[in-house]
């Protein structure tokens, strides 16, 4: 008689539910949308870090700023990797159909520049940032902070839009306007177009109002959702109320945006990056992330910003970055070298 084999089956990977990173490389964010399709939040401190890595790894030849960018819009993303199999190499595709990343993180106003393509081009980019650029004030302690009623609010929101909406509105169901909400958006763009054409309306200003169209209708449906998954309300026929919030939300982020961009078309990234290779030049031709870092050299504050400067001189052709071991080992610092040691 022939004994059976005990044949012991492996469990199928536990699925990872995870709505936060901070690793901003294409690859690990891809990985992470595949086993997150509701989508994922991209946070940094300093969001200089984030366009300052782009391609890092790469050479600065890759297309880690449009990956954001087709995030942005939901286009299918496919990211191609070579993996080793037994020795072999193998390659391996991650499809996402609908990617869904939030980037969120803050930026110091003299930095702003940093967010908009280094060779000059007008690629659209920085317009897909919502800024809020609040005028300073002063800070008093408040004892209360936030209160429980606030915080068991905000999780029970954050709860069932993860765990109450349904399946297929991840994939394919679209959501559309009651008749009174589609007669306040018909408002809505007829303001905002007006806006637009009127003869002192800033050149600069037509990219960030353009795009902040696109963001009012996400607005409603997100603020629908929420209600939705709050059980404020009982379908998912977005009514007048979201769109109205949804309205006011834009109106808000329209303010901001005349402050940053006012900012930034005044900013003199010019006269930064002269006086960092300035700096460079008196110390030899090169210098290393710490040395600038140490330094706060042209208004950096901290690494992801010097990075970012690093990169931006490196694409514009007047130096390279390359990496330095010291003579008692340990790791490698990054180092900038202005061309022909000048």
């Amino acid at each position: 008689m022939t004994k059976k084999a005990n044949v012991q089956v492996p469990s199928p990977p536990v699925r990872l539910r995870q709505i936060l990173s901070t690793d901003a490389t294409t690859e690990s964010l891809s990985l992470l949308l595949r086993e997150n399709p509701h989508g994922v939040c991209y946070s940094q401190d300093e969001l200089t870090a984030l366009t300052g890595g782009f391609n890092r790894y790469r050479k600065g030849i890759g297309n880690d700023r449009q990956f954001f960018q087709s995030c942005w819009t939901c286009h299918e993303v496919n990211i191609h990797r070579v993996k080793l199999v037994k020795g072999a190499r193998s390659l391996d595709t991650v499809r996402i159909r609908l990617p869904f990343i939030s980037v969120v993180g803050g930026v110091q106003p003299e930095m702003l520049g940093e967010l908009s393509d280094e060779r000059g081009r007008e690629d659209g980019f920085i317009h897909r940032f919502l800024f809020a650029f609040p005028y300073a004030t002063s800070h008093s302690y408040d004892r209360a902070g936030v209160s429980e009623e606030a915080r068991h609010g905000y999780q029970q929101v954050v709860e069932g839009l993860m765990f109450r909406l349904p399946a297929s509105l991840i994939c394919d169901e679209a959501l559309i306007f009651a008749s009174e909400a589609q007669e306040r958006w018909g408002a809505f763009m007829e303001s905002h177009a007006a806006e637009a054409e009127a003869p002192d309306f800033p050149d600069y200003l037509r990219g960030p109002l353009q795009e902040l169209v696109s963001y009012c209708a996400r607005f409603a449906l997100i603020i629908h959702l929420a209600r939705y998954a709050s059980q404020e309300v009982d379908s998912l026929l977005v009514d007048a109320i979201s769109v109205e919030r949804a309205v006011a939300l834009t109106n808000y982020f329209k303010s901001h945006a005349r402050k940053t961009y006012g900012q930034l078309r005044n900013e003199p990234r010019d006269e930064r990056l002269a006086t960092f290779l300035e700096w460079v030049t008196e110390r030899g031709g090169s210098v290393t992330i710490r040395d600038a870092v140490t330094a706060k050299v042209a208004g950096c504050h901290n690494k992801g910003e010097v990075v970012a400067l690093f990169e931006r001189a490196t694409r514009m052709g007047i130096g390279e970055v390359s990496s330095r071991t010291n003579s008692t080992g340990g790791r490698a610092t990054m180092v900038f070298s202005i061309s022909g040691g000048r």
